[in-house]
């Protein structure tokens, strides 16, 4: 029967691998049989990896235990309550161990250990100690001198990085040992590229900084990986040991800051074409990820920027055949290849970006003139090329010297090569954009003639980028598509360029060319003509102002269908041989590891992203510009766009999306005021009700913090709209709700929102802060100045704020409303947990106390509807107490009376830990010099045993405190006879040495008679066990 079994998954796997759909789907019906008894397809599986002859066999049947593994063993049993035996466990633990000692071929033992690493996870996550042979048995590992036995292990560290650094802090050093052993030397390079990836993996799990300090010293072992690699012409061990070192500088540049200066060394000495482009990425991630450290290195610039430059010396265009291939080229077709030109070319604009024009421009513009007069055309092209690249970042520096490098890059149009004059037009397009209009305004007379003459260019390539309005009229054919689209931009950016008055009486025929281009034929989903056209009528538009209107039937509809287009998402395995979406056009795939679930393949159709992406742009430039004259299209566009201020899958989608909501509400507002057709005062409301809810949720969860930032700015326009138009106010509601958002952006980014809160919320919570304002308004904006002195005081972020709302929380304790006496009293608390002396003075403490007591002792402050703010009062109280000896001379027995609290669960268990804290401290301040208030702690704790009110942590703290008050009334020859103990240190002796007449006192105590029946036994209970 065994062997029938084990031929059926033979004959199931190879049916699986056949190329015959039948075939397959019969399989793969065949293995959703095979579930329902998952021991015996685990033990099919392990045997067929452990004994069959096949290599693909072994390795298909690795692949499917990964995939079973996480199905099932994920979960302790399925919907049919089928499980996986212990004894098949077992079996799986031992037999994938000695499948990676004995198996011959790499790629299977790859595959083995990956199952070996999921099986852990899905194990030791719910039972640490459930495989307790795989630790000791990974150690031997990296101590053998067998190097796949020691590739291996490391390959099962590194799938359970996460788990290791989470689970076995104690056992981080060990770890440090394993790594630094790994990495000698002597070990095998692909022994040490597993420890780098294994170590990177583990690096970036850390939660805490701290934590990977010790682990810095391996640094220049990890870089000797690189050096060794390159010495034997191993290129892809040093491209693999690359993108080690770019993964942790990503997420961990700080990790490399003892030895930066060897990393970039490490990085710039590939020359190869492969571990050149990781070396560059490596660069550009420090250069991003810490831009200071990086100008403060004496050569970073001067030894990174020639790396970029001579990467972009790297085109083919050699010979006559490969220059026609180029021309004949439609530039939307290009290969979509990353060449290390197209790396160095990007490198150049990260590295101006990132290091700004002062560092860059002195190296560059060294390189860039000794290149232009060269004989060689790929330094002419490359030099054109870097400035065109660099001019984001080095803007201020290139604006000073803007008309002797246009005038030298001018002279470039008549150059003797085609690809160099492509690229000084090029490179003048650029700059158009990034230094207009000055440029246009100053250097018009020098550039125009130029574009002119180079319209009569041999080369066509050359014309598109020289083409004017008339190549739109006469350039018909599917090969003129990208110059029919160069055609479009260049119009579109004359027009903004010279402005509506000169422009005016040609757009009419521009814009009536383009709506003829897209009424006409049908255009093809990839025809360049279509961003071209899109772009180019939102610049039209920008230039014309409301006289674009006309134009707004034609140009809207496809927008708001772009705008709705579906990214098709798609998550497989990555094992999966179906999974053929990413091979189609315009479909993009990445791999990542799904703890639980192993790698998944990510795939959506980013050529939709963009079009989605680029419409959104568009509708909010549109919106703009237009103001009123865009209302008829206003709710038709905020019901697209409102939901796509949470799409999760483009940053640029969200931004744009959320930059239109202000402007959406600008046109209604301004429709309004206008009398136009349709608009009313209940529109605008309507419209910002709509925006608002999904606007403070992304702003509550929004990831990106750049898009965070725009998506900021757009909530503090939306909100001024309030200031010019009544019906554009914020309710009482949607201001509580507002100001929790912001407190939850206060939360994760503590003195990072201060700019944000100060430039957008400030003058409104000001105002909301005034005893003329709505009780709602005023709590809301207590609340909001909690934040600030909750979240941001630890770096002295809050401090500038204190003066202003210190009078305000006074003030507000006697407020008649509940929720602001609670608001005020949580911000005197936190200045007492969060601020220091000099920013919470002993002064102000005297101050906030005295209005705590009064606002406790006021009539009524005890009932039902006023508790909780006297709860947040006590607890404040509390926190001032522990602060000041002289205070917590009378506070600490008022603070006492007030307990047990009850009406704010939460702060109820702080002061009840707080009591618990102080009882084991012996604070005679609150316990009495004679200890003469243990009674009345001791009716407490009995209050509290057996409630919520008391954390689960503290309850044997209290028990350990009463079972030591039993200790101390048994009766001893010599207890009555001793004398009073006088207080002293130590817990037992200053508390408990009064515990005896306590515990005769408490039944005639006041506060005994309040203990119910299930205190008193709780309380029993806990003195008698």
């Amino acid at each position: 029967m065994v062997d029938v079994a084990l031929q059926q998954m033979e004959a199931m796997l190879r049916a699986l691998m056949s190329t015959d759909n039948a075939v397959r789907n019969q399989a793969e019906e065949a293995l959703a049989q095979a579930r329902q008894a998952p021991d015996s397809l685990f033990s099919a599986l392990i045997a067929m990896l452990r004994s069959n002859q096949d290599e693909q066999v072994r390795s298909l049947a690795a692949v499917l235990l990964r995939k079973e593994i996480i199905r099932l063993l994920a979960q302790s049993a399925d919907a049919q309550g089928v499980t996986v035996s212990t004894q098949v466990k077992a079996l799986l633990k031992s037999e994938l161990l000695a499948c990676i000692e004995q198996e011959p071929q790499r790629s299977i033992r790859k595959k083995a250990s990956d199952v070996v690493g999921q099986l852990a996870i899905n194990i030791m996550s719910n039972d640490p100690s459930g495989w307790p042979e795989l630790f000791p048995w990974m150690l031997e590992g990296t101590r053998s001198t067998n190097v796949p036995l020691h590739e291996a292990a490391l390959a099962i560290f590194n799938t359970l990085s996460e788990f290791i650094a989470e689970k076995m802090a104690a056992h981080h050093g060990m770890l440090l040992d394993v790594f630094r052993s790994s990495l000698q030397a002597q070990q095998e390079l692909s022994v040490r590229n597993a420890a780098l990836r294994a170590l990177a993996s583990f690096l970036m799990a850390l939660s805490e900084p701290s934590q990977r300090v010790p682990f810095q010293e391996l640094v220049p072992l990890m870089l000797q990986t690189i050096s060794d690699a390159l010495a034997r012409g191993m290129e892809d061990e040093c491209r693999e040991a690359l993108e080690v070192f770019v993964e942790v500088a990503e997420s961990q540049t700080k990790f490399l800051k003892r030895h930066l200066a060897e990393c970039v060394t490490g990085a710039l000495a590939p020359r190869r074409p492969l571990a050149c482009v990781d070396g560059s990425a490596f660069l550009l991630t420090i250069a991003e990820g810490a831009p200071t450290l990086a100008r403060k290195m004496p050569r970073f610039c001067a030894d990174t920027v020639p790396v970029a430059l001579a990467m972009m010396l790297e085109l083919e265009c050699d010979t006559a055949q490969e220059l026609q291939e180029w021309e004949d080229e439609d530039e939307d077709e290009e290969d979509t290849e990353v060449t290390n030109y197209d790396v160095g070319e990007e490198a150049l604009d990260r590295l101006a970006i990132a290091l700004g024009g002062k560092a860059m421009m002195p190296v560059l513009f060294g390189i860039i003139q000794e290149w232009f007069p060269s004989d060689d055309w790929k330094k002419r092209h490359a030099a054109l090329m870097a400035i065109s690249q660099s001019g984001e970042g080095c803007e201020a520096q290139m604006a000073k010297q803007l008309e002797p490098i246009v005038t030298t890059i001018v002279t470039r149009f008549g150059d003797a090569h085609p690809r160099v004059r492509w690229a000084a037009i090029n490179t003048i397009g650029q700059m158009s954009t990034d230094f207009g209009p000055q440029l246009q305004a100053k250097l018009h007379s020098c550039v125009l003639p130029a574009l002119v003459s180079a319209m009569d260019d041999g080369c066509k390539r050359v014309k598109a980028h020289a083409a004017a309005a008339e190549l739109l009229r006469n350039s018909g054919g599917k090969e003129y598509r990208m110059l029919r689209g160069k055609a479009m931009e260049c119009i579109s950016l004359i027009g903004v360029a010279v402005g509506k008055d000169k422009f005016g009486p040609d757009a009419k025929d521009v814009m009536e060319l383009l709506i003829k281009t897209q009424q006409g034929a049908e255009l093809d989903t990839d025809d360049p003509q279509v961003s071209f056209m899109l772009q180019a009528c939102a610049r039209i538009c920008k230039c014309l102002g409301e006289h674009f209107q006309p134009y707004l039937p034609f140009v809207i509809p496809p927008l708001l269908a772009s705008a709705q287009l579906d990214p098709e998402l798609h998550v497989t395995d990555v094992d999966d041989e179906d999974g053929d979406q990413e091979d189609e056009e315009g479909m993009e795939s990445v791999t990542v590891n799904i703890r639980g679930q192993g790698n998944k393949r990510i795939t959506i159709r980013t050529s939709a992203l963009e079009e989605k992406a680029t419409a959104c742009s568009m509708l909010h430039s549109y919106v703009a510009d237009l103001k009123e004259a865009f209302f008829p299209y206003v709710q038709e566009v905020a019901t697209i766009l409102v939901p796509l201020i949470k799409f999760q899958y483009m940053d640029e989608v969200r931004t744009a999306a959320m930059m239109a909501m202000p402007e959406l509400l600008d046109s209604c507002i301004l429709a309004l005021a206008k009398g136009a057709s349709g608009a009313s005062a209940a529109l605008v409301s309507q419209l910002l009700c709509f925006m608002l809810e999904p606007i403070l949720e992304q702003l509550k969860a929004e990831p990106d913090v750049e898009t965070l930032a725009c998506q900021l700015e757009a909530f503090g326009e939306l909100l001024a709209h309030g200031g010019s138009c009544e019906h554009a106010k914020l309710s009482a509601d949607q201001i509580q709700k507002s100001t929790e958002a912001a407190g939850k952006l206060f939360e994760v980014y503590q003195s990072g929102y201060l700019p944000y809160f100060d430039s957008l919320l400030m003058p409104t919570v000001s105002e909301m802060l005034q005893p003329t304002a709505i009780a709602s308004s005023r709590a809301a904006a207590l609340c909001l100045f909690d934040d600030v002195i909750e979240h941001c005081s630890a770096d002295g972020g809050s401090s500038r704020y204190i003066a202003g709302i210190f009078p305000a929380l006074l003030q507000y304790m006697g407020d008649e409303t509940t929720e602001v006496r609670q608001a005020a009293a949580y911000g005197i608390a936190m200045l007492g947990e969060r601020c220091n002396d000099a920013t919470f003075t002993e002064a102000m403490m005297q101050q906030a106390a005295q209005a705590l007591v009064l606002a406790v002792d006021a009539p009524g402050a005890w009932e039902e509807e006023h508790a909780s703010a006297s709860d947040n009062a006590i607890s404040a109280l509390g926190k001032i107490c522990k602060r000041s000896d002289a205070i917590g001379a009378v506070g600490w027995p008022r603070w006492l009376e007030a307990l047990p609290l009850r009406a704010d669960r939460e702060e109820a268990r702080h002061v009840h830990a707080t009591l618990c804290e102080q009882v084991e401290k012996s604070n005679t301040q609150l316990l009495g010099a004679n200890h003469e208030r243990l009674p009345d702690v001791i009716c407490v704790f009995g209050r509290l045993l057996g409630t919520d009110l008391i954390a689960d942590e503290y309850l044997p703290r209290i028990g350990h405190l009463l079972k030591q008050a039993r200790t101390r009334t048994r009766p001893g020859p010599s207890r009555s006879a001793a004398p009073p103990h006088p207080p002293s240190p130590p817990l037992a002796a200053q508390v408990h040495s009064g515990l005896p007449q306590v515990l005769q006192q408490l039944p005639s105590h006041p506060k005994f008679a309040l203990l119910s029946e299930e205190n008193r036994a709780e309380l029993e209970k806990a003195l008698s066990s």
